[in-house]
């Protein structure tokens, strides 16, 4: 039981550790951008991206943790920055769904991801093969995250 809690410890460190790195790493790379946006703004327009079907208003409610009132006041801001449209549901004239316009999808990336030729230049002073293992590595974390899998053990430490 201790040597797990050891495990616990060095991967919760190294966790805190690389939270920082990528922070730093973000802020170095982050891309400009055109349209300001609060962080909700972005919660929402991932969730409008991102969801299997067009969400609700009440899904961005339920999502924000916020009452009804208050996502819809978001969601008007958004819609009338041109980030986003509403549409009735077909099949149900009372429902309202929400999309994308295609600048809620360039405003979303511009917020979002890394700016590629800034990435390019900092895996530039790397090493080859250190280039090429970060990737790798930064892909299967990726990967155990989005499967459910990282459990927050350290496997050979």
């Amino acid at each position: 039981m201790a040597n797990r809690s050891r495990h616990g410890d060095a991967a919760s460190r190294l966790a805190g550790d690389l939270k920082y790195e990528l922070a730093s790493l973000y802020y170095a790379a982050r891309r400009d951008y055109v349209v300001d946006l609060s962080h909700r703004s972005i919660r929402v327009l991932q969730l409008v991206a991102f969801s299997d079907e067009p969400p609700k208003m009440d899904d961005v409610a339920r999502f924000l943790g916020s009452a009804a009132s208050t996502a819809s006041e978001l969601v008007k801001r958004l819609q009338d920055k041109g980030l986003i449209i509403r549409r009735r549901s077909d099949d149900d004239e009372r429902v309202v769904r929400l999309a994308l316009t295609d600048a809620g999808h360039v405003a979303l990336t511009e917020h979002t991801s890394l700016d590629p030729g800034k990435l390019a230049t900092g895996l530039g002073a790397l090493p080859a093969s250190d280039r090429k293992e970060l990737v790798r590595l930064v892909g299967a974390l990726a990967e155990s995250l989005l499967a459910g899998t990282a459990d927050g053990r350290a496997a050979d430490m």
